[in-house]
């Protein structure tokens, strides 16, 4: 990332996602701004999830309150680019 305006420009970085994997517990997850969307899978192998859970972290830090299957239309985007940053991914971490 170049950070040259940011510096003498004062300019803002551009919002980016941020992509995490946690084979441990079979789970992927994407931030983008104040969301946040975890993938997990049951059975090892598998990418078909068997939990998805959606969280406005600006609102609730805790991630108590799973939002889901309130917001379907988000779900689908932000998985929709989960899979797309997971597919340019190498796996990094050993299982």
């Amino acid at each position: 990332t170049d950070l040259t305006k940011l510096l003498t420009e004062h300019q803002p970085l551009a919002e980016r996602p941020l992509y995490t994997v946690a084979p441990g517990w079979r789970g992927r997850s994407l931030r983008l701004g104040d969301w946040k969307l975890i993938v997990r899978s049951e059975n090892r192998g598998s990418n078909e999830a068997s939990k998805i859970e959606l969280y406005n972290i600006e609102a609730d830090a805790s991630e108590a309150k799973n939002l889901a299957e309130k917001e379907p239309e988000r779900v689908k985007s932000m998985r929709a680019k989960l899979e797309s940053v997971a597919a340019t991914d190498r796996d990094s971490v050993a299982e």
